[in-house]
């Protein structure tokens, strides 16, 4: 059952991995400017950290509700219920990471005064 639950975790983990990458580099260049931009930098960061936990957890969430109901533990409705809410849960949570990403890339400039 392991191999049968692991190897589909892996091959859905692997059709992310470009996304993983870009926010790996994400992740390396605001640790690196983090002198310059503190805040932003750390709020990058844990912002790309949390989408990468997500990523993980949608996962096994994609293999655990197919194998539930293989399983016989759920009808088919108490988990198409399960499976609309864990989505649902993470849109939430993914549009409030992006509103807080483009609060870090837009919402911390000064007002320039005309000159």
């Amino acid at each position: 059952m392991e191999l049968e639950f692991i190897a589909p975790v892996l091959l859905t983990l692997a059709t992310n991995v470009p996304w993983v990458i870009v926010a790996v580099i994400g992740i390396v260049i605001a640790a690196t400017r983090a002198d310059a931009h503190p805040q932003v930098s750390k709020l990058l960061i844990g912002i790309l950290v949390a989408e990468v936990g997500l990523t993980v957890l949608s996962a096994f969430t994609i293999i655990l509700v197919p194998l539930m109901m293989r399983n016989g533990n759920s009808s088919i409705a108490e988990l198409g219920m399960l499976s609309g809410g864990i989505g649902l849960c993470m849109s939430f949570v993914r549009a409030i990471l992006l509103a807080l990403t483009l609060w870090a890339a837009l919402g911390w400039r000064k007002s320039v005064s005309p000159s």
